[in-house]
């Protein structure tokens, strides 16, 4: 069984996480109206090549493009799902 290990050490360093990040494809699933005061909907996401316990999320359907107009997922959007490492700063 092989083992990955958390960082890799280069030289007498060893290497930094930070920014390290991987991209996941997905599609919204569904799409359910609001229960609470602000209005907003709460998109399901499913994940692609996540494992079958955790393949789900739910978020706030609540997005702002590039030009900053507000706009929401659909059910059967396709979207990418980012991960990053970030280090607290000391």
């Amino acid at each position: 069984m092989s083992r990955i290990s958390s960082a890799t050490q280069v030289g007498n360093e060893p290497a930094s996480l930070d920014g390290a990040s991987v991209t996941l494809q997905g599609n919204v699933q569904r799409v359910f109206p609001s229960r609470s005061i602000d209005g907003a909907a709460i998109a399901e996401i499913l994940i692609h090549g996540a494992e079958e316990l955790f393949r789900e999320i739910r978020i706030c359907n609540r997005f702002t493009d590039v030009k900053g107009n507000h706009v929401i997922l659909e059910a059967g959007s396709k979207v990418e799902i980012t991960i990053s490492v970030c280090t607290p700063k000391e």
